[in-house]
């Protein structure tokens, strides 16, 4: 079996292998004798901090996730707490910008339809191992922090994708 690569060889050993080493690394060191703090703030400003700020700028910047995310806490609470009811979630903007608003999303039965349809969508995806970046345009590349996996221009490359191909995609886009 040949070896494949998510990216290439050189960006997948600087972005992935080499992190998960530095881990074990740090425990090296800090047994050996090296200051537990000085290892704590090394790892979370090379290792930690830029893995942890992409993953917020990509989920709470992202309208679309923000509109679903009450629904998936809701059906997830619902999991974890089996005989209790859970009536829906709710969107809480603790910013001046937000105005400090709280929208509740009752979780009724468009709610589970739109958290069944996505789960589906995600679970197909996986199946048949076609998981695209599809950007709408320009501006969803400038903020995502994703652009050395996709390359320059993936919105433009998005246009030339198969549209039935998409098309699961571009239903869960214009879902409520």
């Amino acid at each position: 079996m040949r070896a494949r690569w998510i990216i290439g060889p050189r960006s997948d050993v600087t972005w992935f292998l080499l992190p998960a080493l530095s881990g074990y690394l740090l425990i090296y060191l800090n047994a050996v004798g090296f200051s537990s703090f000085l290892l704590w703030w090394f790892f979370n400003v090379t290792v930690n901090g830029p893995h942890f700020f992409a993953t917020i700028s990509r989920t709470y910047l992202d309208a679309d996730e923000w509109r679903r995310r009450p629904a998936l806490y809701a059906l997830a609470l619902e999991k974890l707490f089996p005989g209790a009811r859970i009536e829906g979630g709710r969107l809480y903007y603790a910013t001046y910008v937000g105005d400090f608003t709280s929208i509740p999303v009752a979780l009724d039965a468009q709610a589970r339809g739109s958290v069944h349809a996505l789960a589906q969508t995600v679970r197909e995806a996986i199946a048949q191992g076609f998981l695209p970046a599809a950007p709408r345009d320009q501006r969803e590349c400038d903020r995502c922090d994703y652009l050395e996996v996709c390359g320059p221009s993936e919105w433009m490359r998005t246009q030339r994708k198969p549209a039935e191909a998409l098309a699961p995609l571009v239903r869960l886009r214009g879902m409520p």
